[in-house]
């Protein structure tokens, strides 16, 4: 199905950026039928890139808000005394075209904090189980399943995805749990 997002005008190059973890010269794509219904739910992190969105701890909640996502994930603040503790973040997404999001600021300090400026659905299997995460920028790269474990072959497609929208797969690790 994402392939219709490419046919259907969703591809888009980037420029150049220092900090990515993608060849900057490959096509990249949003998948066209993913609403933000499709992404509600509690989503475990399988594979990232290590250093970059999310930081938390592992799992992300993800609630549509009619076309937006408010994504809610637990991470360690500090404070001026480096006095640190877990807290959650809270990040609005309001859609820009099919399978995309950008990153609204509310009033709280630490809303979306560790949260990326934007959040593209590069690929969601059928049965919305697993999805791929990332940005054109490159800046972070993610894939999610509602289970913690199996779904390998879904997982298998998904670093396809990424290497093929040009990130360096050889970045990704498994999230520990």
């Amino acid at each position: 199905m994402w392939a219709l997002g490419m046919a259907a005008g969703c591809v888009a190059t980037v420029p150049s950026r220092d900090a990515s973890y993608r060849d900057q010269s490959a096509l990249i794509a949003s998948q066209v039928d993913v609403s933000a219904q499709d992404m509600d739910g509690t989503w475990h992190v399988r594979q990232q890139v290590t250093g970059a969105w999310p930081r938390g701890a592992g799992t992300v909640q993800i609630s549509a808000d009619g076309g937006a996502l408010i994504l809610s994930e637990v991470a360690t603040a500090c404070n001026a005394d480096n006095l640190c503790e877990p807290a959650t973040f809270v990040t609005r997404y309001e859609p820009t075209l099919h399978g995309r999001f950008r990153k609204v600021m509310l009033g709280d300090a630490r809303s979306g904090l560790n949260a990326p400026d934007a959040l593209w659905v590069l690929w969601m299997d059928y049965d919305r189980r697993t999805f791929v995460a990332g940005d054109p920028s490159g800046s972070y790269a993610a894939i999610f399943d509602h289970q913690p474990t199996g779904g390998a072959d879904r997982i298998v497609a998904a670093r396809d995805i990424l290497d093929w929208f040009g990130y360096d797969i050889s970045r990704l690790e498994e999230r520990r749990r």
